[in-house]
């Protein structure tokens, strides 16, 4: 019977080590070191993803998945740049940081 009380509370140590570590992501706001790179980027001014593919040399898909995390988050903003003149195609699109005062 002893060594059945041993095994019980080693299993309840581990249940509630296994728990703590389950939540710590939820309680912890992390950021990737690509969404670190993006928002010290984008702390400089609004740019294309064009722009940030020229300046970090990562593929656009790569820079997009960033964004969109960023963009889930509330901390980064998308909106189409509109032409003075009228031009043919798509707008291009500019990511900024959200002003936090804005919120």
């Amino acid at each position: 019977m002893t060594s059945n009380l041993v095994m019980t509370g080693r299993m309840i140590k581990t249940t509630i080590e296994s728990t703590n570590m389950a939540e710590k992501p939820v309680l912890e706001k992390s950021h990737s070191k690509l969404e670190i790179t993006l928002l010290e980027l984008l702390a400089g001014g609004a740019m294309t993803r064009d722009q940030m593919v020229a300046k970090l040399g990562i593929p656009r898909t790569t820079i997009y998945d960033g964004l969109r995390s960023l963009i889930q988050r509330n901390e980064v903003m998308k909106y189409p740049l509109h032409a003075q003149e009228m031009s043919r195609g798509r707008p291009k699109v500019l990511f900024s940081l959200v002003d936090q005062e804005d919120q």
